[in-house]
């Protein structure tokens, strides 16, 4: 299991391309907002659809919101979305 956010998201990426033992990644791009639910950080539409896009094109992939979160995301957001993710 791998996980990385922002910049160590591509990090995790290229680590689960290399070593196919890694069976579940979960990655985070955080600065970008695409729900529209932070009025000062909205992204345009084209972005939220990319998004959900590439959830759906990956097998078992899950696109998901954290209400309330930046680019800085909160540890006890967070956690909660990974235990579930890596317990599954």
């Amino acid at each position: 299991m791998v996980f990385g956010g922002s910049s160590g998201a591509g990090l995790a990426l290229q680590a689960a391309a290399r070593y196919p033992a890694i069976s579940k990644l979960a990655v985070w791009e955080p600065p970008y907002h695409v729900d529209g639910s932070a009025p000062r950080l909205n992204s345009p539409a084209w972005m939220i659809n990319a998004g959900k896009t590439v959830a759906r094109s990956i097998p078992g992939a899950v696109h998901r919101v954290l209400d309330g979160q930046t680019h800085n995301v909160s540890p006890t957001a967070l956690a909660p979305e990974l235990l579930e993710f890596f317990n599954t």
